[in-house]
């Protein structure tokens, strides 16, 4: 693993000879993990003066789509700051088509926000290991060292979600030789809410004209409750069904090519979303029938809803079928 840690830290600028001499390193209990890859061991290293690495190792062969490693980062030593006192976030997310998406985010004062890195930070990862790197100057870490959070995530199509956090106890504190090992505890939010959807109505009119969606109950529309397991923000988008044809095991557009093929539904997004914020229990709005200013017609629909709570976690997607008639 530790060529995996030096390899990272070249991506960004080449590795210090003394890197092996001032790596810190720690372990983290095995088997308990759910089914998010087992993380085993964390090295740290500072030698670098111009970044930092982190390199883990867990027990899985490889990442599979769906899996994430996260470095969350206390750039400024400040529990005051950022997420429980986290300010950066660095991920890499193995997607269901096998390939990464290596994502920069920081705290905004309100939720994880997406950045471009700028080439700053670095990931490596092969069978059983994995390891970025990150300039200094781009988290505006300092000479006194950084806090550390790693955790690893397996989520299945948005079904469930399991978690492991390397340590246990919540931090790291990476500091240069011969520095105090102290510090409060730092427990990054990795919880995804949980949502549940309903319509009182499945059949109903558009509105002709106005919001999507209105606070108090409506004459035109359907009451649309939400209930979450923690106050944040909740997305909904709509899809619409369309005639499709199931061709290598996706419902596609029919074609000439095609025609032959077995029939299937194919849901197409319809332009535009809206937001409602939700308080942590049940929740209630009414539908009006519209998406981005625009009346949906006649046909068959799905509103899909996703949560998303203040540390930026997001919940699986619930869908709730419905037709608009005129």
């Amino acid at each position: 693993m530790a060529t995996t840690l030096l390899a990272a830290a070249a991506l960004l600028g080449g590795a210090s000879d003394r890197a092996l001499a001032q790596t810190a390193q720690w372990t983290d209990t095995t088997g308990e993990s759910g089914f998010a890859p087992d993380l085993e061991t964390i090295l740290g290293d500072l030698s670098n003066p111009q970044t930092i690495s982190v390199a883990m190792s867990f027990r899985q062969a490889r990442l599979y789509g769906g899996d994430a490693l996260l470095v969350y980062i206390d750039s400024d030593l400040n529990p005051a700051t950022g997420a429980g006192g986290l300010d950066y976030r660095l991920s890499l997310r193995r997607l269901l088509d096998g390939t990464d998406d290596q994502l920069f985010t920081r705290w905004n004062g309100s939720g994880w926000e997406y950045e471009p890195s700028g080439g700053a930070m670095a990931w490596h990862d092969q069978g059983g290991t994995a390891a970025v790197a990150v300039t200094r100057a781009r988290i505006g870490a300092t000479g006194a060292g950084v806090n550390l959070v790693v955790a690893s995530n397996r989520v299945n199509q948005g079904t469930f979600s399991y978690t492991d956090l390397a340590p246990d106890s919540g931090q790291y504190l990476l500091r240069p030789p011969g520095s105090p090992q102290s510090g409060g505890a730092i427990q990054p939010d990795l919880v995804e809410p949980d949502l549940v959807l309903g319509l009182s109505r499945s059949v109903f009119r558009a509105a002709s004209s106005g919001p999507a969606f209105a606070s108090a109950r409506a004459a035109v529309g359907s009451r649309l409750s939400f209930k979450v397991s923690e106050a944040g923000k909740v997305t909904f988008t709509v899809q619409r069904a369309n005639r499709g044809r199931r061709v290598r095991g996706r419902c596609v557009k029919p074609t000439r090519s095609n025609r032959g093929r077995r029939r299937c539904t194919r849901w197409v997004r319809v332009r535009g979303s809206f937001a409602a914020n939700g308080l942590a229990g049940p929740n209630a709005i009414t539908f009006r029938g519209r998406i981005g200013g625009r009346k949906l017609g006649p046909g068959r629909y799905r509103l899909s809803g996703r949560a998303a709570d203040a540390a930026g976690n997001a919940s699986a997607m619930e869908l709730r079928s419905f037709r608009i008639v005129r």
